[in-house]
């Protein structure tokens, strides 16, 4: 039974929103007082500020010394690895940590290639979340419809065998600009990397994706990426880890 002046309402529950179409239908029952007319269109853009307020909240990119110290070092790693090369330009990775954050996102991408790329998500702990991920732009293949479900086979050097990725699906990134050194994909599609699989290679890793309809698109990984990624991804898990 409801109290006496509160009516049954129906609202969509923000957590369970999903931001990739198509947006699910389903709502929760609640009960909320009856609220003028007039206040119900500001109660209604309420949930929608609330995220507008998340995606644009300042990012903390550094947490401790320990961490910008290591992130100091793996900058001048990177400018020796390149000094040689000063034509070519370095790869870009970032690191996206939100204030109370339990996790902080790393992202890499090759010079002119921020369409595809590799990613990570970390602990505070200092523990990677499942295995690092291979991504590429829902715009970038045909039909992103058709390559949520394609099958993603990597070869690494001249192995003869491609060993097979476990997909994601298509993610959705609602801070794909944070860091201010260049945009990643808003939607793209993804799929699971193992460590030990990235480590492993001392070359380019070519992955292909093979879509229903029988259509496939080639992504490469280049070696200068996997060196720099991964040079992020552990000062950054060593300076947690230090931190605990």
């Amino acid at each position: 039974m409801l109290e006496e002046g509160k009516s049954l309402a129906h609202s969509c529950d923000v957590n369970n929103i999903s931001l990739v179409p198509p947006f699910p239908r389903e709502c929760t029952v609640r009960s909320k007082p009856n609220v003028p007319r007039r206040f119900r269109h500001w109660i209604a853009l309420g949930p929608l500020l609330g995220l507008t307020a998340a995606a644009c909240a300042h990012p903390v990119l550094i947490r401790s010394s320990a961490t910008l110290e290591s992130s100091r070092r793996v900058a001048n790693a990177v400018a020796v690895t390149n000094e040689d090369q000063s034509d070519v330009e370095p790869p870009t990775v970032v690191v996206r940590d939100f204030w109370r954050s339990s996790a902080a996102s790393v992202v890499g991408w090759s010079a002119d290639e921020s369409w595809q790329g590799l990613r990570s998500s970390i602990r505070n702990d200092g523990t990677l979340i499942r295995d690092h991920a291979l991504y590429v732009s829902a715009y970038a293949v045909s039909d992103w419809r058709l390559f949520a479900s394609a099958e993603w086979h990597a070869v690494v050097q001249d192995s003869v065998n491609p060993s097979v990725l476990l997909r994601n699906g298509v993610q959705f990134d609602a801070s794909n600009c944070i860091g201010r050194r260049g945009c990643s994909p808003p939607l793209y599609l993804s799929a699971r990397l193992p460590d030990s699989l990235l480590r492993s290679s001392r070359d380019d890793i070519t992955v292909t994706l093979h879509a229903r309809n029988g259509e496939a698109s080639v992504i490469t990984l280049h070696h200068d990426l996997i060196t720099s990624y991964l040079a992020v991804v552990d000062s950054l898990t060593f300076a947690r880890r230090k931190a605990q």
